[in-house]
């Protein structure tokens, strides 16, 4: 007797506590789309991802330094010496004493074609002295020079290949960010539709709990008048026990959730820690049209990590096109051209290089080439290796992204079946539980059977809330598959 006592005020506390931590919990009625964007604003791991194509952006603008004009300016004195020598005759010339001060300022810099260029001012005093005062004069010039590659070097180059190569870092990173975003929408509508299966999940527990505690009260009762053995009474204890024992585990699988969906919905979990989310949708099943030929283009067309691998292979191609450019020879034309002075006055000598009297140019060409080249070679052949195994990675993957989609039809299929299935289950298992529950009152059926039915009840009332459960996180993940996360929730995303 005191057993059914303590089994039942068991059961009747935890249900009053589950009521009292509901009601004392800040509700947050949320909706999946409103989960969504929730997520999208504030979820971590989409916040990380946020940051590198920002990055790679900067990357990207600093390649283009190597372009950047540098403006050069020099400043130096020099000093030497020259003894005096002996004559023939015996003798002794005097030292000369030199003393110099040059100064210059240029411009310099590479274009996109690779041309170099040096535009370039100078300016020098000397002084030369030799047993008696020093002589005075100044030396200016003013000129540029020019260089430019065309075979090596020419078409493609480190500057130009490092920014080719950033450029397509930078659309991979947008495509990673693309990823993250839809495999957290996709994580959040998994953990949404979980949520409300461990709502419902809970209920049909309290739904157990209260239906043993019945057959509980009402066996005892028969046992009273001698209708029942104490045997019976026994296993509704045990039943209400276990029922108990079930309707923990749903608590704590409902806590679980409603913990992880607000971990994919927010940065800071204390301010959802005393929340009770709770769903505003619920579990449907509408039933949708597959065809593996246009799911199959869809995931080629659209996955992330699909055009990620396209880019690598682009990437590969750069790679390559540059170290076969670099198996040429260098050969390069060149040129120069510019003015001179040199007078007594420093303004003199700059006049007469800035007036053209005194001109001077040259030009040529260069050739050179390493004998063998073998760095060049092998780094080409490994280029070469590198870019068939990108190709063979891409082909992986996309036959892999074949499979998965073919595998979430099938999936999706077999979980709308079970809707069916495991509905009629439950319409089955109360026609019988209601049967078994009129013969046992009848004295034509044991106490037994009724537990067991009870517990089949619960098992597929349960069962039938996973089946639509599935159903939808199928959908979800086949969407997934075909990288049409963003398409099926109507979410317009852009990278900024």
């Amino acid at each position: 007797m005191r057993s059914i006592q303590l089994a039942t005020a068991s059961a009747i506390a935890l249900l009053s506590a589950l009521t009292v931590q509901a009601q004392s919990a800040k509700i947050r009625a949320l909706s999946l789309d409103d989960c969504i964007q929730l997520a999208i604003q504030n979820n971590l791991d989409i916040r990380i991802e946020q940051k590198n194509p920002a990055i790679v952006r900067f990357n990207l603008e600093g390649s283009y330094g190597t372009y950047d004009p540098v403006l050069a300016a020099q400043f130096s004195r020099s000093f030497s010496m020259t003894p005096g020598t002996t004559l023939d005759n015996g003798l002794k010339t005097t030292s000369t004493q030199f003393y110099g001060i040059n100064s210059s300022i240029g411009l310099r810099g590479t274009l996109p074609t690779g041309l170099s260029y040096s535009l370039t001012e100078n300016l020098n005093r000397s002084d030369v002295a030799s047993g008696g005062p020093a002589s005075e004069s100044y030396g200016s010039s003013l000129g540029f020079t020019l260089s430019q590659p065309f075979l090596k070097d020419f078409l493609i180059d480190g500057p130009r290949l490092t920014i080719e190569l950033n450029k397509r870092s930078l659309r991979s990173s947008e495509s990673a960010l693309l990823n993250q975003v839809m495999s957290v929408i996709s994580r959040v509508e998994d953990a949404y539709y979980e949520l409300i299966y461990s709502r419902e999940n809970l209920k049909v527990q309290i739904q157990g709990v209260e239906l043993a505690e019945k057959s509980l009260s009402e066996n005892k009762k028969r046992v009273e008048v001698g209708a029942l053995a104490p045997l019976d009474e026994k296993q509704s204890e045990a039943e209400v026990a276990a029922r108990r024992s079930d309707l923990l585990s749903a608590q704590q699988a409902l806590r679980r959730q409603q913990n992880l969906l607000a971990s994919l919905l927010g940065d800071n979990f204390r301010e959802w820690a005393d929340n009770t989310i709770e769903p505003k949708d619920s579990l449907k099943a509408v039933p949708e049209m597959f065809n593996r030929a246009e799911s199959w283009d869809k995931a080629l067309a659209k996955r992330p990590d699909l055009q990620q691998l396209r880019i690598d292979l682009e990437r590969q191609d750069l790679t390559q096109k540059y170290r076969k450019n670099q198996l040429l020879p260098s050969l390069n034309a060149f040129g120069g051209y510019g003015h001179s002075g040199r007078d007594n006055s420093p303004w003199d000598s700059m006049n007469q290089s800035l007036d053209g009297s005194s001109p001077n140019y040259n030009w040529g060409m260069s050739l050179s080439m390493p004998l063998g080249n073998r760095t060049a070679r092998t780094a080409f052949r490994a280029s070469k290796e590198q870019r068939i195994q990108s190709e063979l990675v891409l082909q992986r993957a996309e036959q892999t992204a074949l499979i998965d989609v073919d595998n979430g039809i099938s999936t999706a299929k077999t979980a709308l079946e079970l809707i069916s299935s495991t509905r009629l289950a439950r319409e089955f298992a109360e026609a019988a539980l209601d049967a078994e529950q009129k013969k046992l009152e009848n004295g034509k059926s044991t106490s037994f059977i009724v537990l067991r039915l009870q517990r089949d009840l619960t098992s597929a009332r349960s069962s039938e809330i996973r089946a639509l459960s599935e159903y939808n996180k199928a959908l979800n993940n086949l969407a997934l598959k075909e990288g049409t996360v963003l398409e099926r929730r109507k979410i317009d995303f852009s990278v900024k």
